[in-house]
């Protein structure tokens, strides 16, 4: 290769090289110029979601913990209490003085309870079977 060939790579490399000293530049000001958020301005922030008409949702008599903003919604839908899906699940609303509590107790003793309570839970998990006795329910109540 010739010398002055060997020059206009070299130029070449040199123009490349600073293009993107000067996009990194860009981005790092992005990144500076952006506001530092604490954990507890994340979480207030993040507050905004639906509220829980009750005051505890049990599933097999354990609180259910992180409700998603989904599951909130689907379960301030159930109404009333009773037997869903096969009679399979059973609902129960209390009412005491401190709120409503919301309890959904289901067989799952054995591994053969829980391989059937499997096809309840498939396609979404807890929201997936509360989205089901909501439409059996809401099913019922048009009927009644």
């Amino acid at each position: 290769m010739s010398e002055a060939t060997d020059n206009k790579l070299i130029a070449k490399a040199i123009a490349s090289l600073a293009e993107s000293q000067e996009k990194l530049a860009a981005s790092q000001e992005l990144l500076a110029s952006r506001k530092k958020v604490s954990m507890g301005d994340y979480l207030r922030k993040r507050k905004g979601g639906p509220k829980l008409a009750f005051r505890a949702v049990r599933q097999n008599g354990r609180e259910a913990q992180q409700l998603t903003h989904d599951e909130i919604r689907a379960l301030n839908e159930i109404k009333r209490p009773g037997l869903y899906l096969d009679k399979r699940f059973d609902v129960k609303i209390a009412e005491s003085n401190a709120g409503k509590e919301l309890d959904i107790n289901y067989p799952n003793s054995t591994i053969d309870q829980r391989m059937e309570n499997a096809q309840f839970f498939s396609g979404g998990g807890f929201k997936g079977l509360v989205q089901k006795i909501v439409a059996e329910q809401d099913a019922m109540l048009a009927t009644a």
